[in-house]
């Protein structure tokens, strides 16, 4: 029992310990999973959170959304759009290639709703 209580003491202190900068610290990163999905995300200085995913149905449609959010927190989608690349054994085109904005666009709001 005291072993269970002392794990969520320190369970607490630990969390506490945590600071607004490590909500705003930078990063980047990015995979993909040739012709059937893909993610990309990365986050300024500001607090600022662009990115994008996509994936393959079962009907052969390729999904890809573009969002981001604002200074606020607030999660925008910026665009979304889909493209048939085909079933297995179709003998289609790949998975388009994607291309990502590296700052807000002016379309993304910074205010809060």
């Amino acid at each position: 029992m005291w072993g269970v209580v002392w794990m969520l003491v320190s369970m607490v202190i630990v969390c506490r310990g945590q600071t607004d900068e490590d909500e705003k610290r930078p990063y980047k990163f990015a995979f993909a999973i040739e012709g059937y999905q893909h993610r990309s995300e990365s986050k300024d200085e500001r607090g600022i959170i662009m990115g994008e995913f996509g994936f393959v149905t079962g009907d052969g449609v390729y999904h890809v959304t573009v969002y981001a959010t604002d200074e606020n927190g607030n999660f925008k989608i910026l665009s979304m759009k889909n493209f048939y690349i085909g079933l297995p054994g179709e003998g289609t085109t790949a998975a388009p290639s994607t291309t990502r904005t590296t700052s807000p666009p002016a379309a993304l709001s910074t205010t809060r709703s």
